[in-house]
């Protein structure tokens, strides 16, 4: 009996250490979730400060986000040459000129050793230091012109004809005019700081829809100039096409280029559809070779051949081959447009196999599985025979860099002077721009020849 009781008595007492264990367990839960809550809650705090938004918890697109492969690389390979000029370069300095615009001559009255008067002693050397500065910023000057009026024997009146142009009571000149139209088209500068550079140079206080109507006035002169590099561009064996879309009081609109070496055309449009090369070049450019990029419409432009910018395509290449490292069909095709840009460069004689090579690449195509690249192949196929053109000819180039370089001053202006407020105003940067563009292209001065379009009559 008495063991049994023992028994009964320990049974108890494991019973009481359960329940108390399991008591303080459901209270250690209990703390456990209170902690793991707080913890939840305070790394929810730190992520606002810690991390950020990307395409896994946002709507932002996969393109942002930060370590990605980015499609759009530079093609510059790293240079082994040292920084600053290299050996063999012509140097430049600034030289003495034989003429200057002002002498002045310093004279010695005494000696420095014995004090004695030596104004008249007759010089032993002359030695000649030159400052070379800016003549002094004028005040504005106002010219006025009075046409006198004579009566002759015959009872007419005569009276002296105002210079072409002077047709108010009061105008503005073309000097001026021209110093506009490069200060905003060329420099970018904002109607306001234009307004402040004027004010605090020439004392000048013009409104900004003055500035505005002075520019409207330059396009108007230019039309004749601008359509004279229309013509110039038709008759070309080749010219590089690209646009870009851009911001008009807050709707997008469309940059086109259409440009040579010589000669630059920009115009905008509210579409990016064939309407408007169609309204740029009604007949096309049937005689002339036409690099772009792969937008399908420049294909649709009549030409009379097309060549694919292989800068565009190089830089996908250099995308895919960071994505797929193992995939040789990337390396052999990049392989293949290196050597054949190279052998263009170095005007090589004899017979070019790179088509042929081409040939063969395509006839083995990537892995189907690396749907990105596989569609890129698809793409290249298509177009096929335009990814070589420039071998044919002299004047072809591998890459299209000249228009996107002619497409890109426009965004330049934007991001400096904020977006266009009508699409009036845009094509009067268009008009303004391929006339100074193309003036840079014939290395001729840039605002003497805005004056001469000053000087114009407008249409």
């Amino acid at each position: 009996m008495e063991s049994r009781k023992a028994l009964n008595d320990t049974n108890f007492n494991l019973l009481l250490k359960f329940n108390a264990i399991e008591s303080e367990l459901n209270h250690l839960k209990v703390e456990f979730i209170s902690v793991k809550q707080e913890l939840a809650d305070t790394k929810l705090e730190l992520a606002k400060y810690k991390i950020k938004k990307n395409s896994q918890n946002s709507s932002i697109a996969p393109s942002k986000d930060e370590n990605r492969i980015k499609k759009n690389q530079s093609l510059r390979e790293q240079s082994t040459k040292k920084i600053g000029g290299q050996v063999g370069h012509k140097g430049s300095t600034l030289e003495m000129i034989s003429i200057p615009t002002h002498i002045e001559v310093l004279q010695v009255g005494t000696c420095s050793n014995c004090g004695l008067d030596i104004r008249n002693v007759a010089s032993s050397n002359t030695e000649k230091r030159q400052v070379v500065d800016i003549a002094p910023i004028q005040p504005t000057i106002v010219i006025e012109y009075q046409s006198i009026s004579k009566i002759c024997s015959c009872g007419k009146c005569n009276k002296a004809v105002f210079p072409l142009g002077v047709n108010a009571p009061i105008q503005y000149g073309p000097k001026l005019e021209s110093l506009i139209a490069y200060l905003s088209v060329r420099q970018y500068m904002p109607f306001k700081r234009i307004k402040e550079y004027l004010s605090t140079t020439t004392e000048l206080n013009l409104s900004q829809g003055t500035i505005q109507n002075i520019l409207s006035r330059m396009a108007s002169k230019a039309l004749p100039f601008y359509n004279l590099i229309k013509e110039n561009i038709s008759q070309s064996p080749y010219v590089g096409g690209d646009e870009s879309s851009m911001r008009v009081n807050g709707s997008k609109n469309w940059f086109w280029t259409i440009q040579n070496d010589n000669y630059t055309l920009i115009h905008c449009s509210d579409n990016r559809g064939f309407a408007t090369l169609e309204e740029i070049y009604p007949q096309g450019l049937p005689n002339t070779v036409i690099g772009h990029d792969a937008y399908a419409l420049w294909f649709k432009f009549k030409g009379k051949d097309h060549q694919l910018c292989l800068a565009h395509l190089q830089r996908d290449l250099n995308y895919f081959k960071e994505l797929h490292p193992n995939e040789s069909w990337i390396t052999d095709l990049k392989t293949l447009f290196h050597q054949a840009i190279d052998w263009k460069k170095n005007i090589n004689n004899g017979i070019h196999s790179f088509k042929e090579q081409l040939k063969k690449l395509l006839e083995n195509p990537p892995n189907k599985q690396l749907s990105a690249l596989f569609t890129f192949y698809k793409r290249i196929l298509k177009y096929k025979d335009h990814l070589l053109t420039f071998l044919d000819y002299d004047f072809v180039p591998a890459d299209n860099n000249g228009s996107e370089r002619a497409i890109r001053v426009a965004k330049v202006k934007t991001k400096i002077s904020g977006q266009f407020k009508s699409i009036d105003n845009a094509q009067i940067f268009a008009i303004l721009r391929s006339i100074i563009d193309s003036l840079i292209k014939q290395n001729k001065n840039i605002l003497e020849n805005l004056f001469l379009v000053a000087l114009a009559i407008p249409e």
